[in-house]
């Protein structure tokens, strides 16, 4: 079962190269048991008469009793073996001639107690009286059969060869079954600029070419969506400043208090729109400059020292990197912040730990709260998601956070993960380039 679930999940070009295999194999099954069909039901016997007759011939002219001068003499003319064997001697022209119990041949019904057949060369083996012979018409490596195994050899290494010149067509032809794949794997990353190139008319071209189009269009509708949120977020900000006017001239209250709340929560709000957008254009690049992590984290953990559970930060040693120290703080601050809100007052501390080399620094930011479920973490860096649908006061944030926190992380060419388990955690893990 598990070989069969790995080869479902395995590449197409892995289940062709199966298909090619598998044929190959049961073509070659099938050659060898149909040669052995043909040659034992069409050949075989016809070869056992002329092999027993032509050891027949030999023996007859060696007369009775043998006589081994004549039997030397037309082993030597016909490079053939012979054996000879009785009550009075045992004679062989040649050492490498085989012995009558180490052969096993096949019954050579038309003559009582002959034996005719391949066993690592032809050979015959008759009784004439109480003379037992071997003719050895061909010798082991040279026969009938060993070319007939060569042959079949040779065409299955040749199927080989254009079994992989096959592959190879059928693998370019499904080319852009990989470009595809490419693609749809920078789309699902957030890379809706990427175009297949293709000028193929078939099939698969007008399947390139139906994605190009759709990439496009999800293209300009996020385009749309950024730029409708942008100029909303431009144009509230003239209202907003009205409105904080018109509230200094309020005498102090609950209301104004709750108004006050609220204006800064759209004015957050704004300012996360608009930064996103600013890193995501290429006009609002970093300011980067040398910095230590260490303090700058530090320096966050001030701001939270009134925070209930608080925050520790644990470091190796001391380690810098150039990049936007403004926004490294936004993106620490809104970890941080998410970090001891989902934390109860009672929980473990917040812990921060810095560990690297000469090539990476990474951060690891890890709560001890309530825990993100399984299905929610794959969205918590999508824009207006949040894990808590509620909105309420007590957590508060329109989803905005994260997202904005994966755009700096990226922007410094680094990378955010997320693991949590629900009532143990969560823990955020930063990668940046030193």
């Amino acid at each position: 079962m598990k070989i069969l679930k790995k080869l479902h999940e395995s590449s197409l070009f892995v289940k062709i190269l199966l298909v090619f295999i598998c044929g190959h194999l049961f073509f070659a099954v099938s050659m060898w048991h149909l040669k052995d069909f043909f040659f034992e039901n069409f050949h075989a016997k016809s070869i056992q008469n002329t092999a027993y007759n032509y050891g027949s011939l030999i023996i007859d002219k060696l007369g009775t009793p043998p006589d081994t001068t004549l039997a030397k003499k037309y082993a030597d003319e016909f490079e053939i073996n012979i054996k000879i064997k009785n009550d009075q001697f045992e004679w062989a022209n040649s050492e490498s001639t085989p012995g009558f119990d180490e052969l096993e041949l096949k019954d050579f019904h038309a003559r009582f107690k002959s034996h005719v057949g391949f066993d690592g060369g032809l050979h015959m083996i008759t009784e004439r009286g109480n003379t037992t012979y071997l003719i050895s018409l061909q010798q082991d490596g040279y026969d009938f059969k060993f070319y007939d195994h060569l042959f079949v050899i040779i065409a299955l290494s040749w199927f080989t060869i254009i079994l992989y010149f096959m592959y190879r067509i059928v693998r370019r032809i499904l080319t852009p079954v990989l470009l595809l794949r490419e693609g749809v794997d920078k789309v699902s990353k957030g890379d809706f600029d990427n175009e297949i190139k293709t000028n193929r008319t078939d099939e698969l071209g007008k399947l390139i070419n139906s994605f190009n189009t759709m990439n496009r269009e999800v293209r300009e509708m996020i385009k749309s969506r950024d730029q409708l949120l942008l100029d909303v977020s431009h144009e509230l900000r003239t209202p907003i400043t009205r409105v904080k006017l018109a509230l200094e001239f309020m005498d102090d209250s609950k209301s104004k208090e709750i108004i006050q709340d609220d204006i800064r929560e759209i004015e957050t709000m704004i300012s996360e729109l608009l930064e996103t957008e600013r890193l995501s254009s290429k006009h609002g690049g970093l300011k980067k400059e040398p910095l230590l992590i260490n303090e700058l984290l530090e320096e966050l953990a001030i701001g939270f020292a009134n925070r209930e559970p608080g925050v520790v930060i644990n470091s190796e040693s001391s380690y810098s990197m150039n990049g936007d120290g403004e926004r490294l703080k936004t993106l620490f601050r809104n970890i941080i912040d998410n970090a001891i809100k989902y934390s109860s007052d009672q929980a473990h501390p917040v812990e921060v730990n810095l560990k690297g080399d000469t090539k990476r620094v990474e951060i690891s930011i890890q709560d001890f709260g309530e825990g993100i479920p399984q299905e929610e973490l794959g969205h918590i860096f999508e824009p207006f998601y949040r894990v808590d649908k509620s909105r309420s006061k007590e957590t508060g944030g329109y989803g905005l956070g994260m997202h904005l926190s994966q755009k700096i992380v990226e922007a410094h060419g680094g990378n955010i993960k997320v693991t949590s388990e629900l009532n143990a955690g969560t823990k955020i893990i930063i990668s940046f380039p030193i």
